[in-house]
């Protein structure tokens, strides 16, 4: 039977993960997919709804975590650095664009996998990339080639290498409004 979980995100998910939800929502993604994903994997979640959560953010062996970029450089500044013996940290980002000097600190301290994405609670991780290098801050590879397209004012697709606006198309599942 095939993964009914199988979006970009879930793939990233293992069973012997400890996934940190964070402070999220559970009207977010991050607060209610990637949890029920790790669920149907088998994987761990913590939920630290503390103000001080990030304070805490080693407590547990944690192995992955979606934080949006504030919340990195929190991260960054509160933490001396990933404790003795705790497990390879894969660390995913989305909401807002991050700086490739953050995304170095982020590396560098905690010598982790980092994983860049653009999507939206509403939708799937249409672009994402991980980072090897500096340019993989700035420049997203699309999970869904033929959902997205690069087009000029007019809407026409552009060619490669041409700038210009991202598209991205909904699925018929995708929410049209809110009420």
């Amino acid at each position: 039977m095939a993964d009914p979980l199988s979006g970009p995100t879930a793939r990233l998910i293992r069973r012997e993960d400890v996934y940190h939800a964070s402070s999220f929502g559970p009207w977010t993604k991050a607060g209610y997919i990637h949890p029920l994903v790790c669920w149907y994997r088998g994987a761990t979640v913590v939920f630290d709804q503390r103000p001080d959560w990030i304070a805490h953010f080693f407590d547990q062996p944690v192995s992955a975590a979606t934080l949006m970029p504030p919340a990195m450089e929190l991260l960054v500044r509160q933490t001396a650095a990933l404790p003795t013996g705790h497990p390879k940290l894969r660390l995913f980002t989305g909401g807002s664009f991050i700086g490739a000097d953050l995304v170095r600190k982020v590396v560098r301290k905690f010598g982790c996998e980092f994983h860049v994405m653009y999507g939206s609670t509403e939708m799937r991780i249409a672009l994402e990339s991980l980072v090897r290098n500096e340019e993989d801050v700035v420049w997203l590879r699309p999970n869904l080639a033929a959902d997205v397209d690069i087009c000029d004012e007019a809407g026409r697709s552009l060619d490669p290498g041409r700038e210009g606006t991202l598209r991205i198309r909904f699925s018929p599942n995708y929410p049209t409004e809110y009420m």
